[in-house]
């Protein structure tokens, strides 16, 4: 989010002229080597003149405690919104709009804990581990034979094996 607001910004700010790309560029510098100061204090500068630096100054004060960049880089995490946005349509997009599928906000926030937990690694430790109707958790694996029938008229999950070659074994 941040980044994207600097763009904003700096396009608002140096519309098509050559001093606005390397401006951009200097705030995304900044940002990913944690100078939240200096990003500001460049903000600051057009903050009287243009409400979108303003309100990406207010975003970065509001946000402060959360954007620690170059520890989340130590990490090895990608802090781009593109990499985490494309994650999560893969990580739960793809999973929770099946064909035929309806969930209620409950149902998905479970099975979004249960395929995060799963993907990440941490299935066994999370506490996740469920028995479903005779059935251990790992028994509905990708490679699993077995897969979750969702009906939204009654609240638990039954499952019914797949047969091979009708898109539904991965």
């Amino acid at each position: 989010m941040p980044k994207n607001n600097l763009s904003q910004v700096g396009k608002i700010i140096y519309g098509d002229s050559p001093e606005g790309k390397p401006w951009i560029q200097a705030r995304y510098d900044e940002l990913d080597e944690g100078c939240l100061k200096s990003v500001v204090q460049a903000l600051h500068g057009h903050a009287g003149q243009y409400k979108e630096a303003r309100e990406c100054v207010r975003y970065i004060w509001n946000n402060r405690r959360r954007m620690r960049y170059p520890k989340f880089h130590k990490q090895g995490f990608c802090t781009s919104t593109g990499v985490v946005e494309a994650g999560c349509k893969v990580v739960i997009g793809t999973r929770l709009k099946r064909a035929g599928m309806h969930w209620t906000v409950k149902g998905a926030n479970k099975i979004i804990a249960l395929r995060c937990s799963k993907l990440s690694g941490r299935f066994e430790d999370s506490g996740n581990a469920v028995q479903i109707k005779g059935r251990r958790p790992h028994d509905l694996s990708p490679n699993s034979d077995v897969r979750p029938h969702y009906d939204s008229r009654i609240r638990t999950i039954e499952t019914h094996p797949v047969s091979p070659g009708t898109g539904y074994e991965s």
